[in-house]
């Protein structure tokens, strides 16, 4: 099968690689930015509110919904591009294994140890950090600019960075030992490793979804019962509508 690779003339060395890599993503990029356009045009082509949803939503409501959209398809051709570009420069220069380097070398400095399962905890620790800060400036003006324009925004700024470090570190607390659990499958599992570590991903995934509502989302939000028992039958009864079935609810979206 190896042989195959030269035979169909692609080049495997490191920089054959890269280039490869980075024309994939980029075409996937630039399929998925026409598509958003195609779906902003939509939005910004129909100034009328459609005849079906006369007597669902006023005339002033649905300008309002359209300009609030418009300007979040504006920011996200923003935010995509500088993403886009982030994770370029993130592969021509090697920031990642730099990253490595740099963790394994903290790691033997503090702890006195190169085993990869500190230096991988490190590497994410680190990465998060990077993309955390990136994200920063993007995530300020989305709450505190296009938010706040249109009424949406309860957050103030130290509210906004006290939930981001909160989130943060309930990652970092939450991905550690999985990523640790998953070193160790990978490094003793043999040669089924791979069937191992899907069993493993998925029953994380399966407990975070369970535990999510109950342990982690009360950490950031607070869920109280709706006060008026009319506006509780009210939301009762619009998902009553719905079915049940995964597969009915999705033809009907």
């Amino acid at each position: 099968m190896l042989n195959l690779i030269p035979a169909a003339g692609l080049d495997m060395t490191p920089t054959g690689i890269l280039w490869t890599i980075l024309g994939v993503n980029w075409a996937l990029f630039l399929v998925d930015y026409y598509l958003t356009y195609r779906q902003y045009r939509v939005h910004k082509e129909n100034e009328k509110r459609p005849g079906h949803l006369s007597g669902i939503i006023s005339e002033k409501e649905y300008e309002t919904a359209r300009k609030y959209k418009l300007d979040k398809h504006r920011y996200n051709f923003a935010h995509l591009l500088f993403s886009q570009v982030e994770n370029t420069v993130i592969l021509c220069f090697g920031l990642l294994p730099i990253i490595w380097t740099y963790s394994g070398s903290l790691v033997q400095h503090v702890f006195n140890t190169t085993n990869e399962i500190p230096q991988s905890l490190g590497f994410a620790l680190l990465s998060g950090v990077m993309s955390s800060v990136l994200d920063t400036p993007w995530d300020l003006y989305d709450t505190f600019v296009i938010e706040e324009r249109h009424g949406f925004n309860k957050q103030t700024v130290g509210f906004f960075f006290t939930d981001k470090i909160k989130k943060f570190v309930v990652s970092q607390v939450i991905s550690a030992p999985i990523l640790t659990a998953l070193i160790w499958i990978v490094r003793n599992g043999g040669d089924y490793f791979f069937c191992y570590a899907w069993v493993f991903v998925s029953i994380m995934i399966l407990l975070l979804m369970t535990i999510y509502p109950e342990f982690i989302a009360p950490l950031f939000d607070k869920y109280v019962p709706l006060p008026d028992p009319q506006d509780q039958d009210r939301g009762f009864g619009c998902s009553s509508k719905l079915p049940s079935d995964e597969a009915l609810r999705r033809r009907r979206i």
